[in-house]
């Protein structure tokens, strides 16, 4: 048994909670439980407010930037696909080389979606 003077770290509480959500086998809890919860270790409403602000938007921004990854694997995946089909088509024809002008060509608009995402990728950080 600890003693009621052991300090915790906000990780610790953090952990802690987590696991006794666990054990409780509750996996979620209410707003108006959580606000309680935060009276309780001292933090008023508007503080317990904008916390959850703050973990929503890191929630959403954390979406968006999976969703541009797997929209840029996705082009990349297209355009290895695409271009390894044309250089085939290119072999079994006749006549001058041309699919590298699609590579080239593509392989530029590649390029600016991956710095977008990069770009895109700072700002938020």
């Amino acid at each position: 048994m600890t003693s009621d003077n052991t300090r915790y770290t906000s990780d610790e509480v953090s952990a802690i909670i987590r696991h006794g959500l666990q054990a409780s086998q509750t996996e979620t809890i209410d707003h108006q439980d959580l606000v309680e919860i935060g009276r309780e270790f001292g933090l008023d409403r508007e503080a317990i407010e904008a916390a959850v602000q703050k973990q929503q938007q890191e929630q959403r921004l954390e979406r968006r930037v999976r969703r541009k990854k797997a929209g840029f694997t996705y082009h990349l995946y297209a355009y290895i696909g695409v271009n390894a089909l044309l250089l085939l088509v290119d072999i079994m024809t006749p006549g001058p080389w041309w699919f590298q002008w699609s590579v080239m060509g593509w392989g530029i608009g590649l390029f600016f979606h991956y710095r977008a995402i990069q770009s895109s990728l700072r700002r938020n950080s």
